[in-house]
């Protein structure tokens, strides 16, 4: 069995862990700068279950998998007249 060299003192343990917390604090920047809204929505319990186990599987988050399925749903209709839906429902909702 050959030695360990702990050479480099306890601050060598911690080194990676460092490196990765600069990581998250980036990304959560980076998160906040983005233009979001928060609401709530009602949805089936088991559609929102199906949704969480899908975020597990994919390693992301509730959020992203939702709006993924926003952007689904938005891709469907064409540009021109999502422009005319938006002008109309701004005009009768101010």
């Amino acid at each position: 069995m050959s030695k360990k060299n702990f050479s480099g003192g306890i601050d060598s343990l911690f080194q990676n862990s460092k490196i990765e917390s600069n990581i998250t604090i980036e990304e959560k920047i980076e998160d906040k700068t983005s233009s979001y809204s928060r609401t709530t929505i009602i949805v089936n319990n088991e559609t929102y279950e199906k949704v969480k186990a899908i975020a597990y599987w994919q390693r992301k988050s509730v959020k992203d998998i939702i709006e993924r399925a926003f952007d689904l749903v938005l891709s469907e209709i064409p540009n021109d007249k999502l422009i005319e839906i938006i002008n109309f429902y701004k005009q009768n909702n101010s």
